[in-house]
Order: C-alpha cells, then structure tokens, then sequence
C-alpha cells in the first residue's frame, strides 16, 4: 500500500505458484493495480468485481483457453471499470481456431493496452492484429517467433505513439523497408534473430526520434542501411552476434554512415558475461 493504494503482484504468493486450481480474486475489490495476473493460474471472473482497478500489469494470456480470452474481452469492451492502463504477453500457435483468432484480434485492439508481447506465430496478415487506428496508446511493443511472411513495417510504422519494437524471431522473409514518415515517436529498436535478412532499407525521414538500434544474429544481412545517417538522435547502436564480415564493413566501408553515433558496440559473446569486443565512443 502507497499513498492509500492498494497493489499486488500474484507471484509473490506461494498460493499462486503451488496452486492446483486456480486463484479467487474477486474479494479484492479495494485493489487498484495487479501484476502478474496469468489466465492459466487466475479466475479470470474475478476482474470483474475489482471496482476501483486502475492498473492491470505484467499479464499473461494463453490463447489456447477461448474461454478466458473470451471473459477478457467481455471485461475490457463491455464491462464498466476504471481501468487506464494494461500491459500483456500473449501467448499464441498456428493452431489457433478462426474462432480463437477473432477474439484475439479483438483483444488487441483494447485502447487501453500500453504495453503488448505477442510470442508464437501469427497467422494471416499482421494488419489483420494490429489496426493503426485502435492502437492509439500502444507505447511498448515485441514480437517474438512470429514468423511472418510480409514485411511488418508498413502495419507497424502506423502505430502513432509506439516508443519501443522488438522483433525477435518474427520475420521470415529477405527485406524490410522503413518509409519517410514512418514510425514518429519510435526511440528504441531491436532486430533479433531474423535469420533470412538479408537487406533493411531505411528512407530519410524515417524514425526521426530513434536513439538506441540492436542489431542481433541477423547472419544474412549484407550491411547496414544508408538511412541510418539521417536520424541525428540516434546515439547508441548495438550488434550482438554478427559476421565478421559485416562488422568490418561497419567500422571501414560503411563508417561514414554511422559516425555521428556516440556509442557503436560490437558483442561476439552473450551480453550477459560481459565479454565486449569492442566498442567505438565520440564524445
């Protein structure tokens, strides 16, 4: 409790964790922010006696179980609460029903959902998931084994307040392109594992308030793109777990794209044991 509110995260429970079925929350009706809710391990009936709930975080959602993704959307779009802010991961495979799929295109499209983790293949058009014009407080997103077959940033370009992508994984195609105009407000990118990328092409005027890239095991990308040299914000440009071939480009042929960034690091090892190869700093 802080400042009279009421939070709670649902791992710190051993119940929560130990649990055979699942967890009752409906007596929590003072409760102004969950975190950790899960449908897999919460009664997802529950949500709807949390009168004076403002924040629903850190939530996990297993598609697979139509009847709480079918509740959730019942709560969000019909239900009267307070909330203002929801953050997910939802969990998804190939397959999904036409059914399941069309309760999840729903869920995605709740105005209210800041932060998004979309993890397991998406099946149809990614437009089809993430229309532009619902997603309006959409700030974080990541989208990890995805797998889709069309380039993602014609659909993704259009979310108007989106600070953070994350592609792990969700692309199987040769060439993404970044158009003038796109992505306004986009600060923070990753690139991870998309391992048929084989070229990124970025326009002026594309992502004019990008200031950290990471560029992860993308073993088929040819070089970085020319359009990096128009983002002035740009300061921080990380690659992990690329071609030598590719770094030397970088530092020699390509430089004159990327020498106005203050920090360049080149990672051959996890991150995480803090093995740095190298890095270039300007200040």
């Amino acid at each position: 409790m802080e400042d009279g509110r009421i939070d709670a995260s649902l791992s710190s429970y051993p119940a929560f964790l130990n649990t055979e079925g699942k967890l009752r929350i409906d007596s929590l009706s003072k409760l102004e922010t969950l975190v950790n809710f899960t449908s897999d391990k919460v009664d997802a009936k529950g949500l709807f006696k949390l009168s004076n709930l403002r924040a629903l975080s850190e939530a996990y959602l297993n598609v697979e179980h139509d009847d709480d993704l079918a509740m959730i959307n019942d709560y969000f779009f019909h239900h009267k609460h307070r909330l203002q802010f929801t953050s997910f991961e939802v969990q998804i495979d190939d397959s999904c029903k036409d059914e399941r799929i069309s309760l999840l295109r729903k869920f995605v499209t709740y105005d209210r959902l800041g932060d998004l983790t979309i993890r397991g293949t998406i099946v149809g058009k990614l437009s089809e998931y993430l229309p532009s014009s619902s997603l309006v407080n959409l700030v974080n997103l990541s989208m990890i084994n995805s797998q889709l077959e069309d380039d993602p940033m014609p659909t993704l370009k259009m979310l108007p307040n989106l600070r953070s992508l994350i592609l792990r994984n969700a692309f199987v195609g040769k060439e993404v392109f970044c158009s003038i105009g796109g992505f306004p407000h986009l600060q923070y990118l990753s690139l991870c594992y998309i391992d048929n990328l084989e070229e990124w092409r970025v326009e002026e005027g594309a992502m004019p308030n990008l200031s950290e890239l990471e560029i992860t095991s993308c073993k088929e990308l040819k070089k970085i793109p020319d359009g990096l040299k128009f983002i002035s914000n740009l300061k921080s440009l990380v690659f992990k777990f690329m071609p030598v071939a590719f770094q030397d480009r970088v530092r020699v042929e390509d430089f004159h794209i990327v020498q106005h960034i203050y920090r360049i690091e080149f990672y051959d090892c996890d991150v995480e044991m803090v093995d740095l190869t190298d890095a270039i700093i300007f200040n």
